[in-house]
């Protein structure tokens, strides 16, 4: 018998009260699993892929939750001793780490994501299916 391994995933509507409800639900779906030791470092990433979703992935300034053709999806996926987080969008814009200074207020989310997580990455949803976007995930050990 294998690992095991779980899997979570909660739509979230473009709007940026969803950074909190994407936070909340990993919390829960950590402790669920018994992974409580992730809950800060995974919540962290989770609400840096999310923020950069509704500002890149939608497009900036949109706050239409009744769009759900555009909603972000968020999943938890986890594998004997792995978490990963993956968060879906629509939008065509790549995700690149970005150097902000020190008097700069945002553009370091993605340095973040790979300072807490293990490792992350991205890839394109373009031809499977009818969906288009990408997903942006990390990915956690856990320790102790």
């Amino acid at each position: 018998m294998g690992p095991t391994s779980d899997i979570a995933i909660q739509a979230l509507a473009a709007r940026r009260e969803s950074v909190k409800a994407a936070r909340d639900f990993t919390q829960s779906v950590l402790a669920g699993w018994g992974a409580a030791c992730l809950e800060d470092d995974l919540a962290l990433v989770v609400s840096e892929l999310v923020t950069n979703a509704l500002c890149h992935g939608l497009g900036a300034g949109r706050d239409d939750a009744t769009d759900v053709a555009h909603n972000i999806q968020l999943a938890l996926l986890r594998k004997g001793e792995r978490v990963m987080c993956a968060v879906q969008d629509p939008g065509e814009s790549l995700p690149e780490a970005q150097a902000g200074g020190e008097d700069e207020e945002s553009g370091r989310g993605l340095y973040l994501v790979g300072c807490f997580s293990d490792s992350w990455g991205w890839f394109p949803l373009n031809g499977m299916g009818r969906r288009t976007g990408k997903v942006v995930w990390a990915m956690f050990e856990i320790r102790g």
